[in-house]
C-alpha cells in the first residue's frame, strides 16, 4: 500500500480516460471507436476486444466520463466508463458486454511537493 500511495498520480487518469494511450497500455483491444465526443471531459466509444478461445469476440459502447474532484493544489480525478447504446454502433456480429468501471486517482504528497519522488 505505501507503494502505490507514493507512486500512483493523478495524471494517471489521462492514461486511463485517453483512447489513444489506452490501446498502447491495454493489448486486449482490437479496435476503439470514438462515436460522440460530449464534451471535453465525455464521450462516448465503441470498443472491440480481441478474441480469446473458447469465448466469443465482444463489444461494447460506453460512455468515459473524467471529472476533477476537489479545488486543492493536487485535486483527485475519477473516470467512469458505462455502457451505453448508440445508434452508430449497432449490435451485429459480436457478443455485446456491458460495463461498469470506476477509476479513482489521488495524488499523495510526501514531503517536498517540488521533489518528483516525494509525489
Amino acid at each position: 500500500k505505501q507503494w502505490y500511495q507514493r507512486r500512483v498520480r493523478g495524471e494517471m487518469i489521462n492514461v486511463f480516460h485517453s483512447q489513444e494511450l489506452k490501446l498502447q497500455w491495454d493489448s486486449s483491444i482490437y479496435s476503439s471507436r470514438l462515436l460522440e465526443c460530449v464534451n471535453d471531459n465525455c464521450a462516448i466509444y465503441h470498443q472491440i476486444m480481441k478474441r480469446f478461445w473458447p469465448s466469443a469476440q465482444r463489444d461494447f459502447v460506453y460512455k468515459s466520463h473524467k471529472e476533477k474532484v476537489g479545488n486543492s493544489a493536487h485535486p483527485d480525478w475519477i473516470v467512469c466508463n458505462v455502457s451505453t447504446e448508440h445508434e452508430d454502433a449497432k449490435i451485429d456480429k459480436y457478443c455485446r458486454a456491458t460495463i461498469e468501471v470506476v477509476f479513482y486517482c489521488k495524488t499523495i504528497v510526501v514531503g517536498d511537493p517540488t521533489r518528483r519522488e516525494s509525489v
